[in-house]
This record gives structure tokens, sequence and C-alpha cells, in this order.
């Protein structure tokens, strides 16, 4: 087999480190332990990134990676008894918006990600795969290995209780701007 290009390898983490990164964190909730898995995935993917046949595929290989190494943290964590909720990344947050557009994402986006804990994992990890990750559902597939139909049904259903818990949860609204807002009920 040919020896993938250490170049090339950097240039995949430059580009799906934060993906990857973004999708651990809403998976085990956890900044520090995100980090972690993050590394990790990345130094398993490059001890096997030559048995990667399709390289257009990298993305949901890299997906794969880590939500097999969430898993594993996973059990980990219930032989251990121990369970961090400690706090949750910015996900959606952007540099090109102006600071205050900025600023009313970052708390919708805080509040919207606080309500997905109350979502069992396996909806909060397609929700995750599918919105942040910005897999297809067939990359989604290969991740979970179940068919295209069952990740469509699973996404709708995570997307169908989440709405509920949203309405169960939160006041939703436009300010004087015009700007929607979200305020606990």
């Amino acid at each position: 087999m040919k020896k993938f290009p250490e170049s090339d390898y950097y240039s995949i983490v430059e580009q799906y480190q934060n993906v990857v990164r973004k999708f651990i964190n809403m998976t085990v909730n956890d900044q520090w332990v995100a980090d972690d898995l993050t590394q990790e995935t990345f130094i398993k993917a490059y001890k096997s990134i030559d048995s990667l046949e399709d390289i257009s595929k990298i993305k949901s290989w890299l997906i794969r990676i880590s939500y097999n190494l969430c898993l594993d943290h996973f059990k980990t964590a219930s032989k251990n008894k121990f369970d961090s909720f400690d706090s949750i990344e910015e996900v959606f947050s952007s540099s090109i918006l102006p600071m205050g557009k900025q600023l009313e994402r970052n708390e919708m986006s805080q509040c919207v990600q606080k309500k997905m804990l109350l979502l069992p994992q396996s909806y909060r990890t397609i929700l995750c795969l599918f919105d942040i990750a910005g897999l297809s559902h067939s990359e989604i597939a290969e991740v979970l290995d179940v068919n295209v139909g069952n990740v469509k049904v699973r996404l709708h259903r995570a997307r169908r209780e989440m709405k509920e818990i949203l309405k169960e949860h939160c006041n939703f609204g436009n300010d004087y701007r015009a700007v929607l807002t979200c305020t606990p009920k």
C-alpha cells in the first residue's frame, strides 16, 4: 500500500478538526474529554490512514472513529460511575456576524444545546451527526452501521422529540427588533 503523504494528513486535520471536536463535545458534553477524544481520533486516523480505500469518505471515516471513541468513553465512564455535565461549547458561533448578533446566536445556541441534553443519547447523536457534523444520510448510515431509511426515521423522531422539549421548556418570541428570542419557562 502507498504511504499517505504527511502533509496531506495535516491538511485533513486542519479541515476536519473543528467538526470532529464539535461532534464529540456534543456527544460527551465535556470540553476536556472532547479535547482528548479529538486528539485520540486524529492519532488513530494517522495510524490507519493507509487503510482508507476511498479518500472522499474521509469525513464520515473520522466521525466513525470519534463515535467509537465516544462509545468507549461511555463504557469506561459507566464502569467508573463518573459523569460530567460541566459545560457546553459554543457550537454555532461565527466570527462573520456582528458582535450583537453573534452574542444572540451564542445565547440561543447554548439554550438549545442545553435542551439537547434532555434527549436520549441516540437522538442527540443523530442530530449531532446531521446538524453539527454535516454528514449526509448515507454517511450517517455508514457511521452508525444502519441503513439510510433507519437514519431518516431516527432523525425525524429526534427532531420531533427536540421540538417537544423546546415547547415544554422554552417560550419563543420576538423582541422589539423582530429577533427570535428564547426564554425558559
